[in-house]
């Protein structure tokens, strides 16, 4: 079932990334000590994109995975950044005049995807699926637009199975921490409480795993990073 355009959730969750869209990068960079590009360059590199091929991402913001997309080694013939968020997308088209090859940009929803069927070879997210008022029906459109055998990848902040000393660490962190720069840098601490607060209602690695094999994916595999408070998930349409 497609989240309603009228979601209290929906609308919510747009708003407040209207308002910190000029400062997204900026506050990705900070609050993930500069490693949130690394995880996107291996969540690109998982979607094993052919040459020519088709590659979408969902809830793109200002563009990091779909710019790395059209990077060497990938040579796709499209490439295909959505958002729910206008100003997001703004911001990605100012940026795509300084690059060589640049997506295309739509306005859309994750849990309504505007495209056919098998229309791609590969389709990602990075921090969607917490954001989302139903995490399985937001893959089940991912699984839908991609073709069988292409892959689906997701990069997210999954709550523990078990928090070690080095995770409670973290969630102490990212509670305090990040909100406290996201007032100082974004001005906005409403914004950076919200992103923990999502990342503790969240799904754990195992049943995030579990819901992907759930709705037609296969040979999921969920990549546990900095040190267990991040998880990039890959798996197979069969």
């Amino acid at each position: 079932m497609n989240e309603s355009a009228t979601s209290p959730k929906r609308n919510d969750v747009r708003a407040m990334f209207a308002r910190i869209a000029r400062r997204y990068d900026l506050m990705n960079r900070l609050m993930t000590f500069g490693q949130d590009m690394r995880w996107r360059r291996w969540l690109v590199r998982a979607t094993a994109l052919p040459p020519g091929g088709r590659f979408l991402d969902v809830a793109t913001g200002t563009g990091d995975v779909a710019f790395l997309a059209t990077q060497p080694p990938h040579a796709p013939r499209l490439v295909v950044g959505l958002d729910l968020v206008p100003t997001m997308l703004q911001r990605a088209q100012r940026r795509g005049k300084t690059h060589p090859s640049s997506p295309a940009w739509l306005v859309g929803e994750a849990l309504h995807l505007p495209f056919a069927a098998e229309t791609f070879d590969a389709v990602a997210s990075a921090f969607l699926l917490r954001n989302v008022g139903d995490v399985a029906a937001a893959l089940r459109e991912q699984v839908r637009v991609t073709r069988r055998g292409g892959r689906v990848v997701c990069l997210d902040v999954p709550r523990p199975d078990g928090a070690t000393l080095v995770q409670r660490l973290f969630r102490l962190y990212f509670h305090h921490g990040v909100p406290l720069l996201g007032r100082v840098v974004a001005g906005d601490w409403d914004a950076y409480k919200y992103l923990p607060a999502s990342a503790e209602a969240f799904l754990t690695r195992t049943q995030l795993r579990h819901i992907m094999e759930s709705v037609g994916l296969e040979d999921v595999r969920c990549h546990p990073v900095m040190l267990g408070a991040v998880v990039i998930c890959v798996a197979v349409k069969r």
